[in-house]
């Protein structure tokens, strides 16, 4: 369980990742050293990861689709799901699918022909979900606490 300090540490980093330990310091009353100390624990606990959110429409990837896939081949599915350079993340889910990955692609035919290759794999069920517009996203843990 995170303490409240740490809770609002992470709240003001999921806001504003670059921000100067003194601007948090200032904006929930901790002292420099007290953000620094709460922050290094974190990231060493594996709870912080350094990233970069990417947007992939104004990266010229206008379609984003996720897949629910069912399917015999698990090994085999992962394998080549995992590798594939379109896929931008992968779970293994609980209940009617065996996975569920995000895909970005630049076109309509990119994502025609990886559809084509996932045929390859006799996929016994699948379910698209092409995302229109995010709404809200990132955005838990992000109020100041």
């Amino acid at each position: 369980m995170l303490s409240k300090k740490e809770i609002k540490i992470l709240s003001h980093l999921r806001q504003d990742s670059r921000q100067r330990f003194i601007s948090i310091a200032r904006k929930t009353g901790l002292h420099k050293l007290t953000v620094s100390n709460i922050t290094k624990k974190l990231q060493n606990k594996g709870i912080i990861k350094h990233t970069a959110l990417l947007d992939f429409r104004n990266m010229g990837y206008g379609i984003i689709t996720s897949f629910a896939l069912k399917c015999q081949q698990k090994s085999r599915l992962n394998d080549f799901l995992f590798s594939h350079p379109n896929i931008n993340s992968l779970s293994t889910i609980k209940g009617n699918y065996d996975f569920f990955a995000e895909a970005v692609f630049r076109n309509m035919k990119d994502m025609h022909d990886f559809i084509e290759e996932l045929d390859t794999f006799e996929i016994e069920d699948m379910q698209q979900i092409h995302l229109i517009e995010d709404i809200k996203k990132e955005a838990f843990m992000t109020s100041n606490s």
